[in-house]
C-alpha cells in the first residue's frame, strides 16, 4: 500500500507529463526549430534518465523525435514504450505511422496488425 503523499505524488507527475507532451506537439507542430523544441527534445531525455520504467516519457521523445522528422530514434523509442507497456494499443498505432513514413510497409503492417488484435480481442 502506497502512502498518500505518494500517490498524489504519482497523480501529478502523470498530469504533468501528459500536460508536457502536449505543449511539447504545440511547440513542435508550431515551428521544429524553435529552441522551446530543442529543450524540449532535451527535457525528455533528462526526464527519461531520471524514471526510464515511464512508457509516457518514451512516448514524448519519440512524438518530439517525430516532429523533428528524426524517424528512426522515433521508432526506436515507441519501441521502448511498447516493451513497458505491451498491452497499449495506440502505442502500436503511433509506430505503424512512423514505419510508414519511413517506407517500412512490412514493419508497419505488422504493427497495425497488433494494434488491432489488441484493439478487437484483448
Amino acid at each position: 500500500m502506497t502512502a498518500p503523499g505518494v500517490r498524489a505524488a504519482n497523480i501529478m507527475k502523470a498530469q504533468w507529463s501528459s500536460n508536457a507532451r502536449s505543449a511539447t506537439t504545440r511547440a513542435l507542430a508550431i515551428n521544429p526549430d524553435r529552441l522551446d523544441a530543442r529543450l524540449d527534445r532535451a527535457f525528455s531525455s533528462k526526464t527519461i534518465a531520471l524514471d526510464p520504467a515511464n512508457p509516457d516519457y518514451y512516448v514524448n521523445r519519440a512524438e518530439t523525435h517525430r516532429y523533428d522528422n528524426s524517424l528512426k530514434l522515433a521508432a526506436a523509442d515507441y519501441t521502448h514504450a511498447i516493451a513497458l507497456d505491451p498491452s497499449n494499443a495506440p502505442l502500436y498505432t503511433n509506430r505503424c505511422a512512423v514505419q510508414i513514413m519511413h517506407w517500412r510497409f512490412i514493419a508497419a503492417f505488422a504493427d497495425f496488425w497488433r494494434c488491432m488484435k489488441l484493439a478487437l480481442f484483448d
